[in-house]
């Protein structure tokens, strides 16, 4: 068994047509010492009101690697310690502190800010709004999964037999969404916790994407064939072949699909045989 870890984010294709264009989307993807891989998406809402929102979903994203590290850190590699905090009913304990910890960056960030947008000098309070993102993290570790979700995007477990969503996310009119920027976002959060090991399906995949990915498609369907065709592709030919190709397909969707931002996070679990010999970066 290998694990496989692909990720890449791109600016839509409607977004390049715009002035100054910069993709409001982010990702990440982290190994702690034991193994355990931290994912996150988090994809900024980029309106006009929303003017940092690039900032902010960046941000989103190191601030639950800083806090899962931590975490890990605190409870020295202990497993049992670091479950008792993520399980589900400390789950609003753990978004109030992520809230807490985005809001303290978003801060330090305005302040800079302030000294070089003048529109910004008579405004000393931070209108968080102005960072607003919405956020997808995902934990998994030899022996449970954690994924937490707010506001939009989309988080899939596929296997041989398909895919099929970990956590049932809230369906929105438009472009309305939940926020991370949200005076209370813990209640609106949603959370997936799962005692499970690494090499109880061999092969499956977990999948985070922003909203742009899953609206570039038809219906939910056509959602999940995608998904399955990232998965058959990563088991076939490994993760440097499907990584190296990855902006320039997304990018694609982007153009044939809705026209915005799309970020993609896949970890998975291959049997050997079926990794072409290519190592794990």
């Amino acid at each position: 068994m290998r694990v496989v870890k692909v990720n890449a984010s791109v600016m839509g294709a409607s977004h390049k047509r715009k002035p100054n264009p910069i993709c409001q989307d982010a990702n990440l993807v982290r190994v702690l010492d034991d193994k355990t891989i931290v994912a996150a998406v988090a994809d900024g809402h980029g309106s006009p009101k929303c003017r940092f929102s690039d900032r902010g979903a960046k941000m989103a994203a190191e601030c639950f690697f800083f806090m899962i590290r931590k975490y890990y850190e605190d409870a020295e590699g202990n497993h049992d310690e670091l479950i008792r905090w993520l399980r589900p009913n400390e789950a609003t304990r753990f978004v109030q502190l992520f809230h807490t910890l985005w809001k303290k960056r978003v801060n330090k960030s305005y302040a800079q800010l302030r000294r070089r947008y003048p529109d910004l000098t008579e405004q000393k309070d931070v209108d968080y709004e102005l960072f607003g993102t919405t956020f997808l993290g995902l934990v998994v570790a030899s022996d449970f999964r954690f994924a937490i979700q707010i506001g939009d995007g989309d988080i899939s477990y596929i296997t041989t037999e398909g895919c099929k969503a970990v956590i049932e996310a809230d369906k929105f009119l438009g472009t309305e969404t939940y926020s991370l920027s949200d005076d209370s976002p813990w209640k609106h959060a949603k959370v997936f916790f799962q005692r499970a090991n690494y090499d109880d399906v061999v092969p499956s995949m977990f999948m985070l994407t922003s909203d742009g990915f899953a609206n570039s498609f038809k219906d939910d369907e056509q959602y999940k064939v995608a998904c399955k065709d990232y998965f058959d592709t990563i088991c076939k030919y490994g993760q440097k072949a499907v990584q190296s190709n990855l902006e320039e397909w997304l990018s694609q969707t982007s153009e044939e699909g809705c026209g915005d931002d799309i970020s993609l996070v896949a970890i998975g679990w291959i049997n050997d045989e079926e990794n072409h010999g290519q190592e794990d970066d």
